[in-house]
């Protein structure tokens, strides 16, 4: 298990825009990133730079042809960390993802080969005894054609044999007379090379494989003690690479450096940067230069280091913000490309190490994070942290514009829903002693509002939901909520005296007049014929139920999501509850559910979008992905993406639907939506472009 920072949540709102072709159920586009925000992982040109191939998170590969940019079909949602090839008509991504519903799930191991048309999948090399796919963490092509591969869970590089059209792993010699303390559970994490027999691959502990004409042999080991006795490594190297076959380099996980020259009489490894130490230190993730004075490296956390052929000096060049750089490639000269974290991809000039992005995102101050249904005729966004200066955001013109919003301080945002352009919810609590705010916004000005029957100090809700005389709401406790219903003189609550009343996450209407609360172990509350009842949803005989997440409601269907992928679906509306097919329940994890639905809304005509997350404290996860449910049944429809998806919001009149999450991402069916003022479709290249 590794831990990522934690990322706030976005959500976005929009209504009665006009009309423009689209589909509500097309292909998801980006609208605020280009050419992407999945982060890249690596990079290749078979051409010094007129074409240029980027692998990375969601199975994308952005291929850059002179100063456009466009996205290849590769047909998979898993992780792409290696693409090398012998030419334009030979190129080779790898990747896979061991966050799978499965150890024999097809996305676990990836292998793609490019001919020039189109990318095709390769079947994945076996290991004798196992029946485990592992993922490919890196490939590399020789000038002959020659794919090599090094494999997660293998410490023996595969090859593909052209002869048996398939992956083979090949063997590995481990002296132990010359290695007496040699590990053998070690992994490969890079791989390169000069010919068919002239490879190298770099890994766990340290570990440096080289295959010459006789197959492949350990080199060098750098940690043998075993790191802290068990799989850990501390001295993981993750990149190799030499400008000539006379000079070759590895580095790694803490700022660690090595070199072989080959040139010497007895050529052997020597570490040439010491680094800062596992916990103190600096990654270096990828290397790419000129000659053996002149390496550039870059890594996690902005990393940009030099090395001019002096022990213990790399030059420092780290840049913020912060992006971490997973892929420099030379074009021609001293002109590099960069390419990392959220689709950030930059040319870097290596004599004076200035660098130029190419790839854009819009900004608005800060992450954002609630939403609903639209505000007049514009694209509305709302912040996790409300600032008094800057409100809530709208995007026009390819713009984030804020909004202050009048008498609200510096604050942390609860909900934020819209219904119409005179029917706006906002509820928040300050930062600074805790007060509440509950508004609403008629259309022209923002006023305060409790629920019928409460007086004294505001409340706060943490949803809303709109219903036939009424209101579903949501009153905020401890991040969960309390069912209610507010209609025109009156306001009627779960008891409050229940345990059970402030547990709940999610609400929604029905068209019927029904309003659903779902929450904590699979806690239903619903609102009919003027009273609230209570009930569970979960499988049979498991016990605690999942905990829910959302809910969404349509003519004659109500879709309630939650934990470890729990997703059912009532045509009553009551009691006759089913699991949603083509979703698998996963068994829950002490450290928290591995993967849960965050957001589901209705789209019309019976078709309900869900976005389902996955924890960032395991490997491979942290990523977001889109499913499509109509009767019952499930379609993954696409994924993988770097930024989590927090919230859905559908226009259905705009035929156009929105998911919003991390790092301020927009995805929309319609990239194309009209905006007021406007008197053609918003070009997506129409943004606020800013270097990274």
């Amino acid at each position: 298990m590794f831990t990522r920072p934690a990322f706030l949540a976005l959500l976005v709102t929009l209504v009665a825009l006009a009309p423009a072709p689209a589909r509500a159920d097309a292909p998801w586009k980006l609208l605020n990133y280009s050419p992407t925000a999945n982060t890249l992982l690596s990079a290749y040109t078979p051409d010094a730079g007129a074409t240029v191939y980027f692998a990375g998170d969601g199975g994308v590969i952005v291929k850059k042809s002179g100063t456009a940019f466009s996205l290849m079909d590769t047909g998979t949602m898993a992780p792409l960390r290696g693409v090398s090839g012998s030419g334009p008509n030979d190129i080779w991504a790898v990747g896979g993802s061991s966050f799978t519903e499965s150890s024999t799930d097809p996305e676990r191991s990836v292998l793609l080969h490019y001919n020039g048309q189109s990318w095709t999948r390769t079947t994945p090399p076996g290991i004798q005894g196992l029946a485990q796919n592992y993922v490919v963490n890196g490939v590399w092509v020789s000038p002959t054609g020659g794919a090599f591969a090094v494999v997660e869970y293998n410490n023996a590089p595969a090859r593909f044999d052209t002869g048996q059209n398939k992956w083979v792993f090949e063997d590995l010699v481990i002296d132990y007379q010359a290695h007496p303390n040699a590990r053998s559970d070690f992994s490969c994490s890079s791989i390169f090379g000069f010919s068919d027999t002239d490879v190298y691959a770099a890994g766990s502990y340290g570990t440096v494989l080289h295959r010459d004409a006789s197959g492949w042999k350990l080199m060098a080991q750098f940690e043998t003690d075993g790191g802290s006795g068990g799989t850990f490594t501390f001295n993981l190297l993750e990149s190799v690479w030499g400008p000539s076959a006379a000079t070759v380099f590895a580095s790694g996980n803490f700022g660690q450096m090595y070199m072989l020259d080959n040139t010497a009489q007895a050529p052997a490894w020597s570490m040439v940067n010491q680094g800062g130490g596992l916990f103190n230190g600096y990654d270096l993730a990828a290397m790419s230069g000129t000659g053996p004075n002149d390496v550039w490296l870059a890594g996690l956390a902005g990393t940009l280091r030099h090395w001019t052929g002096a022990v213990d000096q790399l030059a420092n060049h780290d840049t913020v913000p912060l992006y971490g750089r997973h892929a420099i490639t030379r074009l021609t000269g001293n002109s590099y490309l960069l390419a990392g974290e959220l689709g950030l991809i930059e040319t870097f000039n290596g004599a004076t190490a200035a660098r130029t992005a190419l790839s854009s995102k819009t900004v608005a101050g800060n992450s954002l994070a609630w939403g609903g249904a639209g505000l007049g005729s514009r694209l509305w966004l709302a912040p996790m942290y409300i600032s008094q200066a800057t409100g809530i955001y709208s995007w026009s013109k390819g713009r984030m514009q804020s909004h202050p919003i009048p008498g609200v301080s510096d604050s942390y945002l609860r909900a934020f829903k819209v219904f119409a352009s005179n029917e706006v919810w906002f509820s928040a609590v300050a930062s600074s002693d805790g007060a509440n705010y509950l508004k609403r916004f008629n259309g022209s000005a923002w006023s305060d509002w409790q629920p019928p029957g409460f007086f004294g100090l505001p409340q706060a809700i943490t949803g809303v939901a709109k219903a036939t005389g009424g209101y579903g709401i949501l009153l905020a406790s401890n991040s969960q909520g309390q069912p209610c219903f507010a209609g025109a003189a009156s306001t009627t609550c779960l008891d409050p005296f229940d345990p059970n009343s402030y547990t709940y996450a999610d609400i929604a209407a029905g068209p019927d007049g029904s309003v659903y609360a779902v929450g904590q172990e699979g806690r239903l509350a619903v609102w009919r014929n003027g009273t609230w009842s209570t009930s569970v949803v979960g499988a049979q005989g498991l016990s605690p139920k999942d905990g829910l997440n959302a809910v969404a409601a349509g003519p004659g269907m109500v879709v309630p999501l939650g934990e470890n992928q729990a997703a059912f679906y009532s045509t009553d509306g009551g009691s006759n509850w089913q699991p949603v097919a083509g979703v698998t329940r996963r068994p829950p994890q002490e450290a928290g559910p591995l993967a849960f639905f965050r957001s589901v809304v209705h789209a019309g005509g019976g078709v309900f979008w869900a976005a389902l997350i996955t924890s960032g404290s395991y490997t491979d996860g942290g990523k977001a992905y889109l499913y499509r449910i109509q009767n019952g049944t499930a379609e993954l429809v696409q994924g993988g993406f770097s930024s989590m998806i927090y919230n859905l919001s559908s226009a259905p009149e705009q035929q156009a639907l929105f998911a919003v999450g991390d790092n301020g991402v927009i995805w929309t069916t319609n990239p194309n939506f009209r905006e007021p003022g406007l008197n053609r479709a918003l070009p997506g290249a129409l943004m606020l472009l800013v270097n990274q």
